[in-house]
């Protein structure tokens, strides 16, 4: 396992966590988002990872007038036409991070300082845990992307209990059966570059496989919390920045015909982490991973039981199987540094009125 570096200490935020946004399109957010974490000064490094088509968001960043209290870096990647192309530019971008912690975020929310900030300290504090995270609200604006913020809802109100297991095995299982999409989370970024390099090897057709590999992943290196306290992250329902036809009901994606080659490509992934971190036989783990994905979705579990018996009738990719334990070994050999967190911050509710201020007022 990874070997814990003692040595090399940070304190200020900047130095602490990146906050990685990836753009596609969505230009009046992406607008938005900067020139508020402009606007309150946030305290972390911020990285945009651009594979959109538009030339005015691209020309927007290099003018640094536009945003001259953001810490920011921007990267343009070719036009994010199909999943291999958004595979590559993730495992790029976050490669480029080089914080200890990051937090993906996406240019249409809103997260909370102090809670991330927490996140952080629950995080120094615990080497065993990988993932962190408060609560996640919905919330729309009146007018679109600027007018009166409303709070709607709490997202992921059943689960709370944290992923924990000392296993890979028991924490896959126990994400599988008490889903929550960890992509919020702030995370250790040596785990969420392997997370993505791993990704870029699966190269899923389907979003919501890649989705649910990175919150699968997000436990394999260590354990996750759901329970710091304070709200996390205000989320916007606006326009998605990939096709809707990556979400469809779960009942017409399981009868999908990429759905057998990419759930194939999940076991090859997840039983490798189980084979290598666990021990067990690589066949084994493979069939303990599918078989523990049907308590993910219940409700379908004769149609999902169906489905993954014919993946398992399909020939192992050894060569895949190769690939993805060589990247494995090599992320064991990297060290973990560790940070310490005694910067200061506005809290959740004088953050949140900078917010509606911000919002009303479209500075």
């Amino acid at each position: 396992m990874a070997t814990m570096n003692r040595g090399n200490k940070m304190s200020s935020s900047k130095e602490l966590l990146t906050v990685l946004i990836p753009l596609k399109g969505r230009d009046e957010y992406t607008v938005r988002i900067s020139k508020y974490l402009n606007h309150i000064n946030t305290p972390f490094r911020v990285l945009f990872a651009d594979g959109g088509e538009s030339t005015y968001i691209e020309n927007f960043f290099k003018d640094k007038d536009n945003l001259p209290d953001l810490k920011y870096d921007y990267l343009r990647y070719p036009y994010d036409k199909t999943m291999s192309n958004f595979h590559s530019k993730m495992a790029s971008a976050t490669m480029a991070i080089k914080t200890p912690y990051t937090l993906l975020h996406d240019n249409d929310d809103f997260f909370i300082t102090e809670t991330i900030q927490k996140c952080i300290s629950f995080l120094n504090q615990n080497p065993d845990y990988n993932t962190a995270r408060g609560k996640i609200h919905d919330f729309h604006v009146s007018r679109g992307a600027y007018g009166e913020p409303y709070i709607t809802g709490e997202m992921y109100t059943e689960y709370r209990d944290p992923v924990d297991s000392d296993t890979v095995q028991g924490r896959l299982l126990d994400q599988c059966s008490r889903f929550h999409s960890n992509y919020h989370n702030v995370r250790r970024t040596r785990n969420v570059q392997m997370t993505y390099k791993l990704i870029e090897i699966m190269d899923f057709t389907n979003y919501r496989f890649a989705h649910q590999a990175e919150s699968l992943l997000s436990v394999a290196w260590g354990k996750g919390t759901r329970q710091v306290e304070g709200p996390h992250l205000l989320h916007q329902a606006s326009t998605m920045s990939v096709g809707s036809e990556h979400f469809p009901p779960q009942d017409q994606w399981i009868r999908a015909e990429y759905w057998k080659d990419d759930f194939v490509g999940m076991m090859d992934l997840c039983g490798a982490l189980i084979h290598h971190y666990d021990n067990a036989p690589l066949l084994e783990a493979r069939e303990i991973f599918a078989n523990g994905y049907v308590r993910k979705l219940p409700n379908l579990k004769d149609l999902l039981m169906r489905k993954i018996s014919l993946c398992k009738e399909q020939k192992v990719d050894n060569n895949r199987i190769h690939l993805i334990l060589e990247a494995i070994k090599a992320h064991d050999t990297e060290s973990t540094i560790l940070a310490t967190n005694n910067t200061e911050h506005s809290t959740a509710q004088e953050e949140f009125d900078l917010l509606k201020v911000f919002l009303n007022s479209r500075l």
